[in-house]
Order: structure tokens, then sequence, then C-alpha cells
């Protein structure tokens, strides 16, 4: 005997139709209900509770909006004590002022090496690095007091001078590296090797038996070897000046993706795991 079919019950056209849209019907509801339940779903979590985040000395923590989606390779160093929405960071003299240009000493000093006394690439090193302290000293006190203002007195089980100190040293740390790496050393052995470059190249094409040489003789009536050794030098120092704003946002954005995977998270996640998570804090820097 053949398998019920609701087609078979009844052979008028309007109940066959009737019977054809209960079957599309119950398909219908089939295929979709798991996509319905799953967008339900995110948006429950969505809207579950946010982290807690301590904004001051004896104030209840309060809830704060963690960040969305993947960080940015490139994002500059967060804190974990973040920023509250529309804060407008003050003016910072060593950052925006022309007190940043020390940071650029030792670059100077790699292109005019050819013009400086002895010791005067080391001078521009040490103008950098005395930049690079103070730099640090700044942002280490600095993130102190904010801690200090932002971190609630009476949180259970946390020692509250220990995470107190781990937010400076982030900060300090942070500070103190990144700017040794994208300010000191990278840099200024990119303008060392530029200009090393530059100055070999023109020992092997630039000499007194050169057209550019003795055409130069002839229109500005100094003698060759004069020229020569000049233009030796000044070829490379004008080179070397060149490229220092070209290779300032590469060198940044390379650091700052080499310490968002490296010390950053490592320092975040230390200080959330040791009192950080009770007083409300979370983790800027997220990798997969």
């Amino acid at each position: 005997e053949p398998s019920f079919s609701p087609l078979r019950t009844c052979t008028c056209i309007s109940c066959r139709r009737s019977r054809i849209m209960v079957v599309f019907a119950s398909l219908h509801r089939h295929w979709t209900a798991p996509a319905v339940a799953a967008a339900v779903g995110v948006r429950k979590r969505s809207n579950s509770a946010l982290p807690a985040r301590s904004l001051g000395k004896g104030k209840e923590l309060v809830a704060e909006k963690p960040a969305r989606g993947e960080a940015d390779p490139f994002a500059e160093f967060k804190s974990v004590l973040g920023e509250d929405e529309g804060f407008e960071a003050p003016y910072d003299p060593l950052r925006q002022g022309p007190l940043r240009y020390l940071g650029y000493s030792n670059e100077v000093g790699e292109a005019f090496r050819a013009w400086l006394f002895q010791g005067g690439v080391p001078l521009s090193y040490a103008v950098a690095i005395s930049y690079v302290l103070f730099d640090t000293a700044d942002k280490w006190k600095k993130a102190l007091e904010e801690a200090d203002n932002r971190i609630a007195d009476d949180i259970p089980g946390v020692n509250r001078d220990r995470l107190v100190a781990a937010i400076g040293l982030e900060c300090g740390f942070d500070t103190v590296v990144w700017q040794l790496l994208a300010s000191v050393a990278i840099p200024g052995s990119t303008i060392h090797a530029i200009v090393a470059l530059t100055s070999g190249l023109l020992e092997r094409t630039l000499d007194e038996h050169s057209l550019l040489i003795q055409g130069l003789a002839t229109s500005t009536a100094l003698p060759a070897d004069v020229l020569v050794q000049y233009s030796s030098k000044s070829l490379p120092t004008f080179v070397g000046l060149l490229a220092i704003p070209f290779i300032v946002h590469p060198i940044d954005n390379g650091v700052h993706a080499l310490l968002n995977y490296t010390t950053r998270p490592l320092f975040q996640a230390y200080i959330i795991n040791n009192g950080g998570r009770e007083a409300g804090l979370s983790c800027v820097v997220r990798r997969k």
C-alpha cells in the first residue's frame, strides 16, 4: 500500500494548493529558524552586562563598553586605564612642542657625520637618549598619578599599591622601549646606512677627471680636487637629511606593531590577572 501523502487525500485543485502551501511553510520554518535563533542569541549577547571600571577613589565601579573587534596592529600605546568618552589629551610639550625634535638629533648627527668634529655623532646620540629618558620619566609619573586617582581604594582582594605601580611601569617601560627603537636605534642606523651607501657610490663614480667635476670646475673656477672633496661630503649629507621625513612613519608603525604583538599584551595580561580584573580594567591590546 503506498505511503501516505497529503497531496493524495483529495484530488481537487483547491485542496492540492492548500496542502502545497502547508508544505512550503513547514520547509520555510525549518530553514529560517536556526538563523533567527542565532540572530536573537547575538542580540542577547550584545546586550549582556558590561565589565566594570573604576573612575575614582572610593567610587563605585561603573560599566565600561569593551573594545570592538580586532585592534589595529599599528595602533599607538593605550594604557589599561583606557580613556573616558570625549576625553581630550592635554598639551604635551615633549610630544607636540619643539622639544620633540630633540629625538631627531642623532639622525641629523648621522647625516652630518662628515662635517662634525670627533665625538659630534656620539654627542647627538647623547642628546636623543636624554630626551628619551626625560620623556619616559614624564610618562611614568603621569601614569602613576592617573592610576592613583582612578583606582578605587576599597576593592576586595586587590593590592592597590602594587596595581598602581604595575600600571605606571607598563607606561614607562613601553615609552622607553618604543623611543629607543623608533627614535634612536632604528632611524640612526638607517640614516647611517644611507649616508655610507651614498658615500661609497660617490667614491666610485666621482673623481677629478669626471665630466661633472670638470664642468663644475670650468663654470665655478674652483679646483677639481676641492669640488670632489666638498661634493663627497655634501651630497651624502643632503641625501641623509632628505631621507629623514620618509623613514619616520614606517619605523614608528613597525615598532608599534612589534610591541602590540609582544610586550604590550603581556604587560596588560599581567595587570589584568593581578588585580586589574577586580578593578574593572580590561585589555586594550587584543590579539587572536
